[in-house]
């Protein structure tokens, strides 16, 4: 559902240096990199969702996942990279902010509707498909799962055998969220496009001069399906009980569209 790219940086003596393109790297808060195996991380919690909390360190993870996989809920490809390369800490920040809350909500929502129960754990072979993606995108793959991990989600064995709770994590809750939000959005949809893209055909056309009418259908699907996603996530937003404890002294950041 996601268009994915990746970014091409290199690491040394664990600060970021950008490659010599104009292609961004992940621009991190506070400290941006912590030392080879497991190590104290000063954190600072951002919000409840629910149970569940928010921390810095989510920021700092999510940032690091988004440059290698492109994926984000409520932004577009070209969305995530204006935020990684984003000088204004505070901005990527919110930014990443807003988007890794609204993956929390649906998660957090399919629990509820026992979804999980349904998804099956992360395999060896998707564990082996984010090591390429992690390595195309300039990591060393242990370094980078030091970066995202915590000392309490990887103990001494499992940083010696390579397996980090948080890339399987990661992969797992993408899979779960995806399978909701096709249930609860994608399906939908369907079931109503015809009707709603014949009243709207010569709106769309007229947007859009020279697209076919296969081009011009998707086009309004895929408008459709981000409208209502952004509408299902502010109903879960709204009945979610969320306390916010940093509170960002400007507006939503904007972003390219």
């Amino acid at each position: 559902m996601m268009a994915v790219f990746t970014i091409g940086c290199h690491k040394t003596q664990n600060i970021f240096v950008p490659p010599p393109t104009d292609v961004p790297v992940p621009i991190l808060g506070k400290a941006n990199a912590k030392p080879a195996g497991p190590t104290l991380v000063v954190d600072e919690i951002l919000a409840y969702v629910e149970s569940k909390t928010l921390t810095l360190q989510d920021i700092r993870s999510e940032k690091l996942f988004m440059a290698v996989t492109g994926k984000a809920i409520i932004y577009t490809p070209e969305q995530v990279v204006s935020i990684l390369k984003d000088q204004d800490i505070d901005n990527s920040d919110q930014a990443v902010f807003e988007d890794l809350m609204a993956r929390m909500l649906i998660y957090t929502q399919a629990e509820k509707l026992k979804v999980t129960q349904n998804i099956p754990p992360t395999t060896e072979e998707e564990i082996e498909g984010m090591k390429a993606e992690i390595k195309a995108a300039g990591y060393d793959y242990l370094e980078f799962c030091n970066l995202v991990d915590t000392t309490d989600s990887v103990s001494a064995r499992q940083y010696k055998l390579g397996k980090f709770r948080s890339m399987e994590q990661y992969l797992f809750r993408w899979k779960v969220v995806e399978e909701l939000i096709k249930r609860r959005i994608e399906l939908m949809v369907k079931m109503t496009l015809d009707t709603m893209y014949s009243e709207k055909r010569n709106e769309i056309a007229a947007k859009y001069p020279g697209k076919s009418d296969a081009e011009l259908k998707e086009i309004f699907k895929v408008r459709i399906e981000k409208e209502r996603l952004k509408t299902w996530i502010q109903e879960l937003r709204d009945r979610s009980n969320i306390v916010i404890v940093r509170e960002w002294d400007r507006p939503h950041p904007k972003v390219a569209p």
